[in-house]
C-alpha cells in the first residue's frame, strides 16, 4: 500500500480548510442532497463528501457508509486532492497503490473509486465529492462532468456556509455578508413585513433591499405568486420549517427553478419572524435531467443486450419457416415438371406456405414491437396473453433447441392498461434469466401463468430451477448487479424491469420459499375492459 504524499502547500491548505469551520459539524441537507445525486448519477452504492485534514479524512455527508472518518494514510481521497482533475481508480486490486489497502481488502471493499476535488475559493484542494463501488468499473464522460459540477456546488455551499458563519460573528458586517450570498435571503416579521434582505432580490423583483424593507410580502410578490406562497407562509408562522420548489422569472425574462426554505425564528415559544432563503437549483435540475437521459440510454442498452442474447434464436425462428417455404415451393415445381398435378397435395402445400408466412409475419411484428422505444407512447388496453405470445415468437425456437419446455397457463381476457413493448421487455428479461439459470439442468421447463385476483392481474414466471441464494436476492434488484460472466449481462435487467412495472402501477418481486424459482408481477387490471366484460 502506498500512502499519498503531502501537497507542497500543505500548511496553507490546512489553514484554508480550518477557516471554513466545517469539520465535525452536524449533517446538513444541502450537502446530503449532493451525495444523493452523486450516487444516483454515477450508479454507485456509496457516495461521500470527504474532507482531508492533517491526519484523517472526515465525511461531511455520506450515502451507503456508516463510518464517519478514516485515517489519512488509507484514504483514496488523499491521492485525489493532489490533482484538480477527477481521480479515478477502475480496479483497486490491479493498482499497486491500493491493492493491499485495508479499505479495499476489507470493509467497505473499495474496488472502484472516483473523486472530484473540492477546491476552495482561494484555490486549495480540501477534499472530494467521491463515489465508490464494490466492483470494478469506469465512469462515462457525462458522469465525470456531473461529478465535477457537484464538487463545484459543494465549493459554493461551503462558501455560502462560511458567509453565514461570518454573519453570526459580526452583525456590523450583515449587509456585506447578505449581499455576498449568491441566493435570495430575506428576514420577514410574523406580519409578513420585510425586515431585511439582500441584493439578489433585484434579479427577480427589480428592487434593492432599501426598496423592499418595511413592505408587505404580498406587495413584493404580487397577487398570484403570493397566493402560491400563502399555504407555506401559514405553516412557517405555525412554527414549522418549510421547503418547497418554485419557478421564478428574473427581470431579464429567464425562468429559474428555485428551492424556497422558510425557517421560523422563535421568542418565548412564539414565532416572531422567519427567514426566507431561495436557492437557484436550475443547474441541479439539469443534472437530474441528464440522469434521466442516462437511465433511458441504459434501459435501451439493456434491451439491446437482451435482444443480442436472443439473436441466435430469432435467426432460427426466421430461417426455419423460410426453409419450409422454399422446400414446399420446390415440391410444387417438381410436381408440375412431372405433370403430377393432383391438386389436393398442392393445396396442402400452399396452406403450409400460407401459415408459415403468417408465422414469419408474427416474428417480424414481435421484433419490431420489442425493439422500439415506447417511453413516450400513451398506454393502451392490451391482452397479457397476446403480449406473452408475441414475445415468445422471438425466442421459441432457441428454447426448443435447448430442450426447454414452455408451459402457458392463462385465464382468458387478462387485459391491462400498459405500453405493450415495455411489458414485452420485462417478459423477455425474465425469460432470458430463466434460460441462463436452467440451461444445464437435467429437467428444463418454464411456466408462464396469468390470473385475475380482486381486480389485479398476476403474472408469474416459474422455471425448473431451485431458487436463488439469499445473498443474491438481497442485491439482485440493484443496478449493475449480476452473477453472469462478463459480457453476458449488464446487471440492469431486473432493475429496469422493476422500474417499468412500477411506472405501470404494479410490482415485480421474487417469491421466496417456493419449490422452484418464481418471479411474480402484479398489475392493475384495465378498468374500462373489466367493466366491458362485466356488462
Amino acid at each position: 500500500m502506498k500512502s499519498a504524499p503531502k501537497p507542497k502547500n500543505e500548511q496553507q491548505r490546512l489553514e484554508s480548510l480550518n477557516s471554513l469551520n466545517i469539520l465535525d459539524t452536524l449533517p446538513e441537507s444541502n450537502f446530503d442532497q449532493i451525495t444523493f445525486l452523486a450516487s444516483q448519477i454515477c450508479g454507485t452504492p456509496i457516495a461521500l463528501i470527504s474532507l482531508v485534514d492533517e491526519n484523517r479524512q472526515w465525511f461531511k455527508s455520506k450515502v451507503g457508509l456508516d463510518a464517519t472518518e478514516t485515517h489519512r494514510d488509507l484514504a483514496f481521497c488523499a491521492h485525489a486532492i493532489l490533482d484538480k482533475n477527477v481521480f479515478e481508480v477502475p480496479d483497486s486490486s490491479k493498482d499497486s497503490r491500493f491493492s493491499d489497502n485495508p479499505l479495499a481488502t476489507g470493509s467497505p471493499h473499495v474496488q472502484f473509486y472516483a473523486g472530484a476535488p473540492i477546491i476552495t475559493p482561494d484555490g486549495f484542494p480540501i477534499g472530494t465529492v467521491c463515489v465508490i463501488d464494490t466492483r470494478p468499473r469506469q465512469l462515462e464522460a457525462r458522469q465525470i462532468e456531473a461529478l465535477k459540477a457537484l464538487s463545484d456546488q459543494v465549493t459554493r455551499l461551503l462558501a455560502l456556509r462560511s458567509q453565514v458563519v461570518e454573519l453570526n460573528k459580526s452583525k456590523s458586517d450583515l449587509r456585506f455578508v447578505l449581499d455576498s450570498i449568491p441566493n435570495m435571503v430575506g428576514l420577514w416579521s410574523a406580519d409578513e413585513i420585510n425586515l431585511d434582505s439582500n441584493s439578489e432580490y433585484y434579479k427577480y423583483f427589480k428592487k434593492y433591499p432599501d426598496q423592499i424593507r418595511g413592505r408587505h410580502m404580498k406587495e413584493l410578490l404580487g397577487e398570484e405568486l403570493y397566493k402560491e406562497n400563502l399555504p407555506y407562509i401559514q405553516r412557517v408562522l405555525s412554527g414549522e420549517q418549510v421547503m418547497f420548489e418554485q419557478k421564478l422569472q428574473q427581470v431579464d425574462g429567464s425562468k429559474h427553478q428555485t428551492l424556497v426554505h422558510y425557517i421560523p425564528n422563535f421568542k418565548e415559544n412564539k414565532v416572531v419572524s422567519f427567514l426566507a432563503m431561495i436557492v437557484d437549483i436550475t443547474e441541479l435540475k439539469k443534472l437530474q435531467g441528464e440522469q434521466h437521459k442516462l437511465e433511458t440510454r441504459l434501459a435501451e442498452s439493456a434491451k439491446l443486450s437482451a435482444l443480442g442474447e436472443m439473436a441466435a434464436g430469432v435467426a432460427h425462428e426466421v430461417n426455419n419457416p423460410l426453409a419450409i417455404i422454399k422446400g414446399r415451393i420446390e415440391l410444387i415445381f417438381q410436381k408440375n415438371i412431372q405433370k403430377n398435378l393432383n391438386l389436393d397435395p398442392i393445396f396442402k402445400d400452399l396452406k403450409i406456405i400460407d401459415s408459415t408466412v403468417d408465422r414469419i409475419t408474427k416474428i417480424v411484428k414481435a421484433l419490431k414491437s420489442y425493439s422500439r422505444n415506447a417511453e413516450s407512447d400513451a398506454t393502451e388496453n392490451a391482452n397479457l396473453s397476446e403480449i406473452v405470445g408475441d414475445t415468445l415468437e422471438l425466442c421459441r425456437e432457441r428454447f426448443k433447441n435447448a430442450g426447454i419446455d414452455i408451459r402457458l397457463n392463462f385465464e382468458p381476457e387478462l387485459v391491462i392498461d400498459c405500453r405493450p413493448s415495455q411489458i414485452s421487455q420485462v417478459i423477455m428479461n425474465l425469460l432470458g434469466n430463466s434460460f441462463d439459470a436452467i440451461l444445464n439442468l437435467d429437467t428444463k421447463w418454464i411456466e408462464l401463468k396469468g390470473f385475475r385476483r380482486a381486480g389485479t392481474i398476476h403474472f408469474a414466471v416459474t422455471d425448473s430451477g431451485f431458487g436463488i441464494p439469499k445473498a443474491t436476492v438481497e442485491k439482485m434488484m440493484n443496478p449493475f448487479f449480476t452473477t453472469k460472466e462478463i459480457g453476458k449481462g449488464t446487471g440492469l435487467g431486473l432493475s429496469i424491469s422493476t422500474g417499468i412495472i412500477e411506472l405501470h402501477g404494479g410490482k415485480l418481486k421474487y417469491s421466496e420459499g417456493l419449490a422452484h424459482t418464481t418471479f411474480e408481477i402484479t398489475l392493475p387490471e384495465s378498468i374500462q375492459k373489466a367493466k366491458s366484460i362485466a356488462s
